[in-house]
């Protein structure tokens, strides 16, 4: 069964809000207004998706990328970041960043074997209790 790739919309906003977790409604309408998250589809149903945003106003920036367990493993995530860095490219970007928190050791190694390099540490002591790794990738 095939993955197919789109930009997230209206129809998707219930899946999204019960699936990524780490925002609001209005955050998730926001963005899918945006054209800033990207769906996975196996057979027209959402199996994972990316949400994404510009950091400084013109970095692609992979904010989340989240994947259905039953799914993971398959290619999927690498599928949805192909498709951030063909975005990336049309709007002349050389780079995408993305971040993680230090202590996320499998999604750091996945970030890490897509071609990201490490470029920074950050602590926020009153937002979370690990670093923050921001990983830059060159297109």
């Amino acid at each position: 069964m095939p993955v197919e790739i789109c930009t997230a919309e209206a129809r998707h906003k219930d899946w999204l809000i019960a699936h990524d977790n780490t925002v609001d409604q209005a955050w998730v309408e926001r963005c899918i207004a945006l054209g800033e998250y990207l769906i996975a589809e196996r057979e027209h149903q959402p199996v994972g998706f990316l949400r994404w945003s510009r950091f400084w106003g013109k970095i692609p920036y992979m904010d989340m990328i989240r994947v259905e367990p039953s799914q993971q493993r398959c290619g999927i995530g690498m599928l949805l970041l192909g498709e951030l860095q063909n975005i990336a490219v049309l709007h002349g970007a050389e780079i995408v960043m993305t971040s993680c928190e230090t202590g996320e050791q499998e999604p750091l190694a996945w970030h890490l074997r897509q071609g990201f390099a490490r470029t920074g540490e950050v602590n926020f002591p009153t937002v979370q209790d690990a670093s923050e790794v921001f990983l830059v990738k060159r297109l």
